[in-house]
């Protein structure tokens, strides 16, 4: 496992979001892709809780940037795709069943 750097979330004077400590990866292809998701996946903080024996405990938001340009017309589109998983089985009741029954 690599040491991965600490990522903290705050806002910035426009009140958007900003991540401090993450950093942009230009991918030339879907396995660069795939390999940056995992190196991820792998580093993410892993404890139980009551409802789920395998909690992230932590939300995890997969940012893709995407540059298409046409030359003949001298445009360049830009786009972007969020992938976000939100952890939050542990809210349920004790009398509820849990993911892991």
């Amino acid at each position: 496992r690599s040491k991965m750097p600490v990522v903290t979330v705050s806002l910035n004077q426009k009140e958007t979001a900003v991540l401090i400590g993450a950093k942009r990866v230009a991918l030339a292809s879907e396995e660069d892709g795939l390999a940056q998701y995992f190196l991820g996946d792998v580093n993410r903080t892993v404890a139980e809780t009551p409802h789920n024996m395998a909690s992230s405990r932590s939300h995890c938001i997969c940012t893709i940037f995407v540059e298409a340009s046409d030359p003949a017309a001298q445009v360049v589109r830009t786009s972007k795709v969020q992938i976000v998983d939100l952890a939050g089985s542990e809210r349920l009741k004790p009398y509820e069943r849990g993911s892991q029954d």
